[in-house]
């Protein structure tokens, strides 16, 4: 892929840094058996997981005039909270990290999890310092990170092309399009990579893979 250039790199949390799709898969499946819903396994999971999470929970088979959608997420999230220190975070990521802090290139978080949690979560895997800005949502129910995205393109003072946003889902690269943002997936997240090339955005194995792929270009004053 041809060398990006950018000033500044915005990391997705859960399935771009944070390997915890199968724990999802598992905490899922409680919530479909409660529910009397076929169970999904990893594999079809990655094949039919989206955003807005709604209507993937819709395609599962919930009818949320009878299941409230707020006490299907509330349960979802009251488990992943518990369980999402049993996860790691994937292979290559902190060497990335390291290698992107030696190279002067700012990084920040931008994550459809509850701020609250996201930023518990980021904390406990002792990472926080890796990052000028940490931003999730107000709410558990993972609409979008557009209005986020936006309000970090304010704070940062750049122009949207120059960041570069690694996610893992179709949902990423619809925020950096709207956005006017650069893009690369990484395909070992939440969502197959099969379904990720047809983008045309560069995706790659591993978050060590963005190392060799990426340069900081210093902003001209």
């Amino acid at each position: 892929m041809t060398m990006i250039d950018c000033e500044h790199i915005v990391w997705d949390w859960n399935g771009t840094l944070l390997n915890d799709s199968w724990v999802c898969v598992e905490i899922l499946n409680t919530i479909l058996h409660k529910y009397g819903k076929t169970l999904t396994t990893l594999q079809q999971y990655r094949q039919t997981f989206g955003f807005p999470v709604a209507d993937f929970y819709r395609s599962l088979g919930f009818d949320f005039s009878s299941d409230p959608f707020d006490g299907v997420a509330n349960d979802y999230i009251s488990q992943y909270r518990i369980r999402q220190f049993e996860c790691h975070l994937h292979d290559g990521v902190m060497e990335g990290l390291n290698v992107f802090r030696q190279r002067n290139m700012p990084q920040s978080i931008l994550s459809a999890y509850h701020q609250d949690l996201l930023t518990e979560a980021v904390t406990q895997f002792d990472i926080a310092s890796y990052f000028a800005h940490i931003v999730g949502r107000n709410d558990h129910y993972a609409i979008s990170k557009v209005d986020a995205g936006q309000a970090l393109i304010d704070r940062l003072a750049l122009e949207p092309e120059q960041l570069l946003l690694i996610g893992d889902t179709l949902h990423d690269v619809d925020v950096a399009q709207t956005l006017g943002m650069q893009c690369i997936l990484i395909g070992n997240g939440h969502q197959h990579p099969d379904r990720l090339r047809p983008t045309g955005v560069p995706v790659l194995n591993a978050a060590s893979d963005v190392i060799e792929n990426v340069r900081h270009t210093q902003r001209h004053t």
